[in-house]
């Protein structure tokens, strides 16, 4: 006499598939976040801009990053811990600087974002002549994540002048 009900075995081993198949499906996202946390070092800045501006009464630099994205995984740009500096030593303070917006850079792919470094008065006429003799250099690390693994991404991007 056949049963139509399953046993208690056959309950047991569909638990058992199900719960492999969750696992599989939650590993898999972890697993792309680390390999590119392994490959953060050939995520760099590609192209950096920056120009002397005003935002809110306050004089700073407006400074637009492009972040070239070489793993296989897309990652987000959060905020950025950055500094300007010359040969001469640091013209901002370092300061956590948030970006315009969150950034995604697909993967193999290029994103921008564009922050604001106040300068002090007293430094604005040195960093103007740093950027005008071309030894500006913005340095520190932007906050990226990676399926909500944060990664940090260096920066040492010598500085040109926005639009030219």
């Amino acid at each position: 006499m056949s049963s139509e009900t399953p046993t208690g075995r056959q309950l047991v081993l569909g638990a058992l598939l199900v719960a492999l198949l969750v696992a599989g499906a939650l590993a898999a996202p972890t697993f792309a976040a680390r390999q590119t946390v392994l490959g953060v070092d050939r995520v760099a800045v590609a192209d950096a801009t920056t120009e002397v501006t005003r935002q809110n009464g306050t004089a700073g630099l407006a400074v637009e990053l492009t972040v070239a994205n070489p793993t296989p995984h897309a990652l987000t740009l959060v905020y950025g811990q950055l500094v300007a500096t010359d040969d001469r030593g640091r013209l901002t303070r370092l300061t956590t600087t948030p970006f315009d917006r969150a950034t995604p850079v697909p993967a193999g792919g290029e994103a921008s974002v564009e922050t604001f470094l106040p300068v002090g008065a007293g430094d604005l006429g040195a960093v103007r002549a740093a950027l005008d003799a071309g030894r500006l250099t913005i340095g520190g690390y932007m906050r990226a994540t990676v399926v909500r693994e944060p990664i940090d991404v260096e920066v040492s991007a010598p500085m040109e002048r926005a639009g030219g």
